[in-house]
């Protein structure tokens, strides 16, 4: 098994009006380190690629990157790099990015140039949900961020897409493999019940679900709605029902007997059809994370009572 630690930069439009709907960010470079095994680095691989639809480079993207249009004139075509790309990487390997966002838009380039499609589910190491497990912090952090409070040697500029995976691979191996989480690309999101995802991890049990054709219907389905416990799988003693946060993330909470209490999260993701699936996690608390749960669904039970009443006042 190789690690394919990757970053890539991209472009946009300057002007809203000529965006295209199919490909809003268009890559322009892509930077990529080659792990084995033993986590040694093997080779590197960079490429920059000649823009097709947006050959300006926007200002906010020109401020923030240390090359021009001539450079980029002078890349491959995306097609072209791709293929080596994904010569390069081999048959047996699994993708590393720091975030969740390079994947989208790789695969985003993919389909507008027509690309086969990548295997799903798409398993890969997500080095900022990493690294946030290993520093218990819900907070997103930048690379900069992460590479500085992790004391290590900034030899190269950041915002260079070769430079960031360098930094990204030097995070990840400074993050003890027990730490190590797995996540799953959701671009190409399973359309049935077939295709359907539940994998468990250190961190909990995560269910994707196939498409549906709204949100009601969805959340009606009972292996939607159960609670069962990320570390035994049996069924939950439900103290919070399932209730809505906002317009897309639903909340529960169960107890198991062995295992105490359970988080439920769903989370309500639309694709471009107009169709929606879900993605369910399960994972353990304590009993203070609970009680913020039940007072959350109080607020919230007691603001919707407050705009019933007012809106009774108006009529």
């Amino acid at each position: 098994m190789k690690y394919i630690v990757i970053d890539l930069e991209w472009n946009q439009s300057a002007d809203p009006e000529q965006v295209k709907e199919s490909l809003p960010f268009e890559i322009i470079e892509i930077g990529a380190v080659k792990l084995n095994e033993n986590l040694d680095q093997e080779s590197m691989f960079h490429q920059y690629i000649k823009p097709t639809c947006y050959k300006k480079l926007a200002p906010a993207i020109e401020k923030m990157l240390p090359y021009d249009e001539e450079t980029l004139n002078k890349g491959k075509s995306f097609v072209e790099v791709m293929n080596a790309f994904f010569s390069w990487c081999g048959k047996d390997y699994i993708f590393c990015t720091y975030g969740d966002t390079d994947l989208i838009q790789l695969q985003k380039n993919m389909d507008y140039y027509h690309m086969e499609k990548l295997k799903k589910p798409l398993a890969f190491y997500d080095v900022q949900r990493i690294y946030r497990f290993w520093k218990n912090d819900k907070k997103i952090v930048s690379l900069e961020h992460a590479v500085e409070q992790m004391r290590i040697k900034q030899s190269r500029p950041f915002h260079q897409a070769l430079n960031d995976a360098l930094y990204t691979a030097e995070v990840l191996k400074e993050i003890g493999r027990e730490k190590w989480i797995i996540s799953i690309d959701v671009y190409n999101n399973p359309k049935n019940a077939k295709e359907e995802i539940f994998r468990k991890n250190k961190k909990g049990t995560l269910y994707i679900t196939r498409e549906f054709q709204d949100k009601i219907t969805a959340m009606q389905q009972r292996r939607v709605r159960e609670l069962r416990c990320a570390c035994c799988g049996r069924s939950l003693i439900e103290q919070i029902g399932w209730f809505a946060s906002n317009l897309t993330i639903y909340y529960a909470v169960g107890y198991c007997k062995e295992h105490g209490y359970m988080r439920g999260k769903i989370k309500v993701k639309s694709t471009l059809e107009g169709k929606v699936f879900l993605i369910k996690t399960i994972k353990p608390i304590d009993e203070s994370e609970a009680n913020s749960i039940e007072l959350r669904q109080k607020e919230l039970r007691e603001k919707r009572r407050e705009r019933k009443k007012r809106i009774r006042i108006k009529e």
